[in-house]
C-alpha cells in the first residue's frame, strides 16, 4: 500500500497541463547555447570564401503574460568555431558577434506539455569583422538595430522547468540553432 501511494504522489503532479504550471509562474529565466553561421560579409559586397562556423551562448529573461503571450530581453555572445577556406586570395568572416533582444513570445500548445514557439522583435547588434582581399587585411566594427524573427519548439517539466530549442534570424544575417534550459518562478 505504501508503493502505491507513492507511485501516485509522484504521477499525479506529472499529469498537470503545462498551461497550469504556467499560470502560477510568470517569469523565466533561461540560459542556451548552440551554434550559427553568418552571411554578414557576403550581404556587405564582400565574397565570402569562408564557411563560419560559430558556437553561441545566450542568457534571457521572459515576462509570461498569460499561456500564450510573453515578453523577452536576452544577449547574445557568439564567437568563430572553426572555418573552412576556400580561397586563399579573398575572405572575409566575422570574429565576434553579440546582440541584445527584446521580443514578443507567443506560444501554442501542441500537446499537454509542448508547445511551439514563435518570437518577433528587435536586436541591438555588434559586429567584429576580419576582411581580407588580394593582400590588404581590414578589420571592421559594427553596430546597428535590426528585425529579429524565431521559431521553436518548447516542452515545460511540471517541476518549474523548460527545454527549448530554437533557430532564430537577425537581421544582421546571422542564423542560429540554440538550446536552451530555462526555469520558471
Amino acid at each position: 500500500m505504501r508503493y502505491i501511494f507513492l507511485i501516485m504522489t509522484l504521477l499525479i503532479p506529472s499529469l498537470t497541463t503545462a498551461e497550469e504550471v504556467i499560470d502560477d509562474s510568470h517569469h523565466v529565466i533561461s540560459l542556451g547555447g548552440g551554434l550559427g553561421v553568418s552571411r554578414w560579409a557576403e550581404v556587405h559586397g564582400f565574397d565570402e570564401e569562408r564557411l563560419n562556423l560559430k558556437h553561441h551562448y545566450e542568457v534571457a529573461y521572459r515576462y509570461q503574460f498569460n499561456p500564450s503571450w510573453g515578453s523577452e530581453i536576452g544577449y547574445m555572445y557568439q564567437k568563430i568555431t572553426g572555418s573552412i577556406v576556400l580561397s586563399p586570395l579573398t575572405s572575409a568572416y566575422i570574429d565576434k558577434v553579440s546582440s541584445l533582444r527584446l521580443a514578443a513570445v507567443y506560444s501554442t500548445p501542441v500537446s499537454q506539455r509542448s508547445s511551439f514557439l514563435f518570437k518577433l522583435g528587435a536586436a541591438q547588434y555588434h559586429v567584429i569583422a576580419n576582411l581580407r582581399y588580394d593582400d590588404e587585411n581590414v578589420d571592421t566594427d559594427n553596430e546597428g538595430i535590426g528585425a529579429l524573427a524565431a521559431l521553436g519548439w518548447r516542452y515545460d517539466f511540471t517541476s518549474n522547468y523548460e527545454f527549448s530549442l530554437v533557430y532564430t534570424y537577425q537581421k544582421f544575417d546571422t542564423n542560429t540553432v540554440t538550446a536552451n534550459f530555462g526555469y520558471r518562478f
